[in-house]
């Protein structure tokens, strides 16, 4: 029966092959830097920090930056990572595709505010990201950022992960065709069904991510509206195609 399968979706364009299964984007994303030796992992978004932490639980002993632009979530990002060596916590600001000062939409959860307004359906199935502030923020691209980290040159091997509500098209969309040669992995976050107002949804993401040769490795399961079992967001996992037949 296998060879049958095979045989129909190989005609259509596809190869099926056996596939690891990872239990945690964490540890996804740790075993891809250690194969391909990632010096260092800009986590955009970084919230509270659980990410960065569950990576440091999972073996990772490279470079962390982490990218934060809520006051409040910044400071607990800085206490939490103080005695760690190999986690930095940039100053306050948000990864953009444009370097500038702009307003940044506050909601009840802070984890979840956004360049964007959520849609209703988002507000809907999760009333902690209905909105009950603004904040200015200062916005950088990836690029800015790496010029600015010490000891960081912008010919290392490094990876991204983006949780940023809907911001991730554009950061990504920013990147030069040089600095994407570096690049050995995105994570990110996206949604399945719209759930902010100017977001990319995920095929479109996928589409991009496809344009600069790279491949979808993973797919773990987010955020959904459970009274509805509609699966809303999901973090993806791309890796270059001149890598992926390791992994």
């Amino acid at each position: 029966m296998q060879g049958l399968v095979k045989k129909i979706l190989a005609r259509q364009g596809f190869i099926l092959r056996r596939k690891k299964i990872y239990s945690s984007i964490e540890y996804q994303v740790f075993k891809i830097s250690k194969i391909h030796k990632t010096q260092l992992i800009i986590d955009g978004g970084s919230a509270k920090g659980d990410f960065a932490f569950g990576l440091i639980n999972e073996g990772y002993n490279g470079r962390i930056v982490c990218v934060e632009p809520i006051k409040k979530t910044h400071e607990i990002l800085k206490e939490r990572f103080k005695l760690f060596n190999n986690i930095s916590v940039f100053r306050k600001c948000a990864l953009s595709n444009k370097n500038q000062i702009t307003n940044m939409y506050i909601a009840k959860n802070p984890d979840s505010s956004s360049m964007f307004k959520p849609t209703i359906m988002h507000a809907k199935s999760e009333k902690s990201v209905i909105l009950s502030s603004k904040e200015k923020v200062e916005t950088i691209t990836i690029e800015k950022l790496l010029l600015e980290i010490p000891d960081i040159k912008l010919c290392c091997k490094f990876g991204i992960k983006l949780d940023l509500q809907g911001m991730e098209y554009k950061v990504l969309s920013a990147i030069s065709k040089k600095l994407w040669k570096n690049i050995t992995f995105v994570a990110l976050e996206a949604s399945i069904f719209k759930t902010y107002h100017g977001a990319k949804a995920y095929l479109e993401i996928i589409n991009f991510m496809l344009s600069k040769n790279f491949s979808l490795c993973g797919i773990h399961p987010g955020h959904s509206f459970e009274s509805k079992g509609i699966l809303l967001q999901a973090d993806f996992v791309f890796i270059k195609n001149s890598n992926k037949t390791n992994i």
